[in-house]
């Protein structure tokens, strides 16, 4: 590692659920990442020296960020500039549009250029969504400085590129995608023979997610192969309406609940298809790219998916996988259905995804792409 000091802001610093940014961080090579928020969790383990934290920890930490984001109007983060002011950092990147303008007192502090990085709910939510909510409408507020005082922002598609430019009124020649990537794998994927008959879900049982469509094309699909089960990994609101739907449907299924990563990655692994078929939430909410098909591509599992939002770039339709329409359980069951019945075909996605994540979405290939983006940003 170097002196070359940058931070990295994310609201609360490393929560579990956000690898896309710890990931990238830890791997980088040119740059020294420090990180700086309002809210401290424990997700991952940070040295002391390497974090910035303006509220404390996650409970008592929160009274304190509403109570200056009443006095000063964002979280407090601006108050560590002296705290930081002996690391020299080179540029500030915030994560997520609708957290980054509580870092702009910090950035006037510290006179470094500035990054924001959009992911998705930031870039796909609807206006009047954002005007409902207290928290959002100060974004919408200070949205016009962050169009201006914005060094460079970067979004994780081509989709929300065009989103954050059309919806959010962003100068166009000031936003670039670039992909996040992930770790490639080691091992080669289990052939078909080793494969159980598993139809994999890995999500939030939220509404975005599409739970509801999938169940009920599992009807259909175990109406003809009624020893595949579907596989449901995650929680959220809608989990005992979805427990209650499957009931009803009498599908052959389980609710494992949220899992840890090599659990994920196991069940990916031996999994023969994974699916989550996304749809627009009534909130605008889309998926933005959807880092979660990429794991299944590495892991060799032939994805099936929806023709929606970012999806159409993590998935390289008939290549890795099958995209249909969104909300038709009947398509999403016929492509179920394909890829269990054709035997060659789920070898050439298997193999393709395999390769995609190797050769298109390397960490290390991407990470080194984002250093010579702070280059020349510096």
């Amino acid at each position: 590692m170097t002196d070359r000091n940058i931070l990295i802001y994310a609201n609360k610093v490393t929560k579990p659920s956000e690898t896309f940014i710890y990931f990238p961080a830890f791997a980088m090579q040119r740059y020294t990442p420090y990180y700086v928020g309002s809210l401290y969790g424990e997700g991952f383990d940070i040295p002391e020296n390497r974090k910035f934290i303006a509220n404390g920890g996650w409970r008592f930490g929160r009274i304190k960020q509403r109570v200056n984001r009443l006095l000063f109007g964002h979280n407090g983060v601006g108050h560590l500039a002296e705290k930081i002011r002996p690391i020299k950092p080179l540029l500030i990147q915030a994560h997520f549009g609708t957290h980054a303008h509580n870092v702009l007192p910090l950035v006037h502090k510290l006179d470094i250029p500035f990054i924001v990085y959009y992911h998705g709910f930031d870039a796909t939510m609807s206006r009047t969504y954002a005007e409902s909510k207290p928290h959002l409408r100060n974004y919408l507020q200070q949205l016009p400085r962050l169009h201006t005082e914005s060094t460079l922002v970067l979004t994780q598609s081509n989709y929300l590129r065009e989103r954050v430019i059309q919806d959010w009124g962003y100068p166009a020649e000031k936003v670039r995608t670039h992909y996040i990537g992930i770790e490639p794998s080691d091992e080669a994927p289990l052939p078909l023979s080793q494969r159980e008959p598993m139809v994999l879900f890995v999500a939030r049982l939220v509404e975005k997610k599409g739970a509801r469509y999938l169940l009920d094309a599992m009807k259909t699909v175990q109406e003809r192969y009624p020893d595949v089960e579907l596989v449901m990994v995650g929680s959220g609101v809608l989990r005992e309406q979805l427990e209650a739907q499957a009931d009803a449907l009498k599908l052959n299924v389980r609710f494992l609940g949220w899992q840890v990563a090599h659990q994920v990655a196991d069940l990916m692994k031996r999994a023969r298809i994974f699916c989550v078929p996304s749809v627009n939430a009534k909130s605008g909410d889309a998926e933005g790219f959807g880092m979660v098909f990429l794991e299944a591509q590495r892991a060799g599992t032939p994805v099936i998916s929806t023709q929606h939002g970012g999806i159409v770039e993590s998935v390289a339709d008939g290549v890795v996988g099958t995209l249909v329409p969104e909300k038709q359980p009947a398509p999403l069951a016929d492509a179920i259905l394909d890829l269990l019945d054709d035997s060659a075909k789920w070898e050439r996605y298997s193999q393709a995804g395999y390769e995609r994540v190797q050769n298109e979405f390397s960490m290390q290939t991407l990470v080194a792409k984002l250093e010579t983006i702070y280059d020349t940003v510096i």
